[in-house]
């Protein structure tokens, strides 16, 4: 059993409520009522029709999670001259045609704007970014905005439901004897401490798919009892059962979509991923994926996609005018829930139709500190450790304020300075940092294995390396690439990845026809393609940057605006 005073967390709140739904919540989401669907006629009929309906008696998901008849206003009015603004999760862009059958029904234009994932995008309304942009929100969940408010949503419309889930290829189903049982959360754990199951998922502090996959397997061995509020301080934990499970994971991602693509163009990568249900049978559907979905019996963590319209402080009317489309529009994903199932394999029943009782569901955290508790959990004991290479352009155009800019970034990861304060972004305890710096030829470099943040003499070797990386020669970036390939973990136990910082292209060193020859060499014995995550930087071949992320499966990450350091903390989210 593992002792949770070893990260030094405080625990005040002695309740702590998870959210997850047992397996009383349905392993497939059929439509149940055949005869739903849309209805034609004048557009401003129909939301008439719809707004006596709500206001005779409809049902809202409340702040408690209660569902009770929302107040209305038979006076309020809706202005059909102004958009409704909505800032989305990504993977809700699967609902862009129902978006544009429903402004053509409610007679209203409605605009959807995919900025990131869940989390993110809270990070961003939190923030204040989105209060003058945007009318409403449409999010996986609420319940990150909601341990830290004060929370710019007002109310909060569930329109759809997906549980977490794994894809995986059906080859491995039939080797692993899967097809005719129910899978349960401890035979992933037992497949993957044999080494027969891999599988990818995203990194629970920048994803909710990831985090709520992480709830799901602490809850499954900490034996939390269903319909319970639990006091995480008190739970037992397996330590050695979470890293069984934690030990087949190949692949980390700060995205969903980003786990969804590597997958899919990369399958040598694992043997499934970690996501909502709804994704993975759009994958089967849209994309060919040769894979069957497993919802994990016992239970497993649930998006809740809340359509939330947002306060506008001094401006009643245009708050009245988004509520009242808002309402408008969760009626009328009520009215189409059918299509919505059929479509997007997402459960679009309404909550006043559910069973509370036979679904059994906890609920998210609802402290930061239990939140920043899961993550620390995950990044410095359960997850594979990261070997992370970094290749440090140190070329003459370097010199002056980029090079200095350069140290400053690294300086914060070193401290755990970087990031802000609810979302970290420094090395992590157990990690491989290398530093790598290249110009004309490839320096020797820096390692530093195991990394503990508690020791000051690691830190003052990583800080006095950093100090003393000077600005001469050219560019051989293909050159650090194959460098970087030959000094990764050899045996596969860590998460290896390749971050390249440059400011130019290559112009000394190897040539990409000769790199091309020289990596597939590699790769056909190794069998390991090492994602390089690039930064786009200064004056850098943008074409050159794209074709080493592509090739190798990683990504770019452009700075040319001249924020080096946030493209830096993105992409620890990869690594």
């Amino acid at each position: 059993m593992m002792d949770l005073n070893q990260f030094e967390l405080k625990w005040s709140d002695p309740c702590h409520k998870i959210g997850l739904m047992t397996s009383a919540y349905p392993s497939s989401f059929s439509p149940s009522d055949g005869n739903a669907g849309g209805r034609k006629g004048n557009s401003k009929v129909i939301l008439v029709v719809i707004l006596l309906l709500v206001a005779a008696g409809a049902y809202v998901f409340g702040k408690d999670g209660s569902n009770g008849a929302a107040p209305w206003d038979d006076e309020r009015s809706i202005d059909y001259s102004k958009p409704l603004k909505i800032v989305a999760a990504t993977e809700l862009s699967d609902m862009e045609p129902f978006i544009k059958q429903a402004s053509a029904d409610l007679g209203f234009d409605i605009q959807m704007d995919y900025d990131s994932g869940t989390l993110v995008n809270t990070r961003n309304l939190l923030d204040g970014a989105y209060s003058d942009k945007y009318d409403a929100t449409w999010f996986a969940t609420d319940a990150f905005a909601k341990v830290q408010g004060p929370n710019p949503q007002t109310i909060h419309y569930t329109i759809a439901r997906s549980p977490i889930a794994l894809g995986i290829k059906k080859d491995v189903m039939d080797r692993l004897g899967w097809h005719h049982k129910e899978v349960k959360w401890a035979d992933i754990a037992d497949a993957a401490a044999r080494g027969d199951l891999t599988f990818g998922m995203t990194d629970p502090q920048e994803s909710n798919s990831g985090f709520l996959t992480l709830l799901s397997v602490f809850a499954e061995f900490g034996h939390f009892p269903k319909n319970e509020p639990f006091d995480i301080s008190k739970a037992s934990i397996n330590e050695p059962r979470l890293k069984d499970f934690f030990s087949g994971q190949t692949i980390t991602s700060g995205s969903s979509g980003w786990l969804r693509d590597t997958f899919l163009k990369n399958p040598d990568k694992a043997d499934g991923i970690f996501n909502y249900q709804s994704v993975l049978e759009s994958m089967k559907e849209n994309d060919g994926a040769d894979i069957d979905v497993i919802i994990p019996g016992e239970a497993t963590g649930v998006a809740d996609y809340p359509l939330s319209p947002l306060r506008r402080d001094g401006d009643q009317d245009a708050e009245r005018d988004s509520q009242a489309k808002v309402r408008a529009l969760s009626s009328w994903f009520d009215e189409h829930r059918a299509e919505v199932e059929e479509k997007t394999h997402l459960d679009a029943e309404p909550v006043y139709a559910r069973n509370e009782e036979a679904e059994s569901y906890y609920q998210y955290p609802e402290t930061q500190g239990d939140i920043d508790f899961l993550n620390r959990l995950y990044h410095d004991v359960l997850r594979r450790p990261a070997d992370s290479n970094f290749l440090l352009d140190t070329s003459g155009s370097m010199r002056g304020k980029r090079l200095k800019d350069l140290k400053a970034i690294l300086t914060s990861l070193i401290n755990d300075t970087a990031g802000e304060k609810d979302n970290p972004k420094g090395f992590s305890r157990r990690e491989t940092i290398k530093f790598m710096p290249f110009s004309s030829k490839v320096a020797e470099g820096y390692t530093q294995e195991h990394f503990d943040p508690a020791s000051a003499e690691q830190k003052r070797g990583l800080q006095d390396y950093v100090n003393g990386l000077q600005p001469r020669g050219e560019t051989a970036i293909y050159d650090a690439v194959l460098q970087a390939y030959e000094q990764a973990d050899k045996n596969g136990d860590l998460l290896s990845s390749i971050v390249l910082m440059t400011d130019g292209a290559s112009n000394a060193g190897t040539n990409r026809k000769d790199f091309i020859n020289r990596l597939d060499r590699k790769l056909a014995t190794t069998k390991r393609k090492i994602p390089v995550f690039v930064i786009l930087y200064g004056e850098s071949s943008e074409e050159e940057m794209n074709f080493l992320a592509d090739y190798t499966g990683g990504k770019v990450f452009d700075a040319r605006s001249g924020d080096m350091a946030k493209a830096f903390e993105e992409i620890r989210s990869y690594q």
